[in-house]
């Protein structure tokens, strides 16, 4: 598994209006996977001189500061965060995030629900490298045209059918993992393979190798974030 490599962000209005950009890259403390390199175009020697990624973190969430945090797969890039900060003894932010791909996925029908996908839908034309700004210039695109869907002008609106929750529910510290669990924070630290049995998936019962990437809590149940 790779640690971040870049965090971006884009700050704006409900209307649309743009506020500021953020973009730095961060030296995650190991090589980058080539397919991960092949995907962004981001280089060890691109990163050879980049701040650690809690340091980057830090910076973006002064950044942010009081704003609500908006991404596609929103748990999954929480989760890195959140893994980031805990790594680092740092606490997390009293953020909210709304994830546009679970709000697509209730509001559309679409084929399958990729950023990609989703933007097409609604005309969005990204070009270029799978790159942390061009992620987040492309979800601004897809949540405001969610909203003006729904026809939601304002936060009030949106919390109806945004769905935001806290950014806390994406830290490993806030599941609550059995005994025969308790060792999967070290697996997800250490990035470690990991066997499981997908319980009611297309494959069967059959085990399934993957790389857990963290763990988070969305009401009574909790999620491992696995590749």
């Amino acid at each position: 598994g790779c640690r971040l490599t870049e965090i971006a962000g884009i700050a704006f209005e409900l209307d649309g209006t743009t506020l500021g950009q953020f973009e730095e890259l961060c030296f995650p403390g190991h090589p980058i996977p080539p397919e991960v390199s092949a995907l962004t175009g981001i280089t060890d020697s691109m990163v050879a001189h980049a701040a650690p990624p809690a340091e980057v973190i830090a910076r973006f969430i002064e950044f942010a500061d009081g704003a609500v945090l908006v991404a596609h797969n929103a748990l999954f890039d929480g989760s890195f965060l959140a893994a980031e900060l805990e790594r680092a003894h740092q606490a997390l932010p009293d953020a909210r995030m709304v994830d546009t791909l679970d709000w697509a996925r209730k509001a559309l029908r679409l084929r399958d629900f990729r950023l990609a996908t989703v933007a097409r839908y609604f005309h969005l034309r990204p070009k270029g490298q799978h790159r942390a700004a061009l992620d987040a210039q492309t979800a601004m695109g897809v949540f405001l045209a969610l909203a003006e869907r729904a026809g939601a002008g304002d936060w009030r609106a949106l919390t109806k059918v945004a769905n935001p929750f806290p950014l806390s529910m994406c830290a490993v510290s806030a599941v609550q993992l059995p005994g025969e669990l308790s060792a999967l924070p070290e697996l997800i630290e250490a990035r470690a393979r990991v066997n499981i049995e997908y319980d009611g998936g297309s494959q069967g019962e059959l085990p399934r190798p993957v790389t857990p990437k963290g763990l988070t809590r969305i009401g009574p149940a909790s999620y491992l974030i696995a590749y």
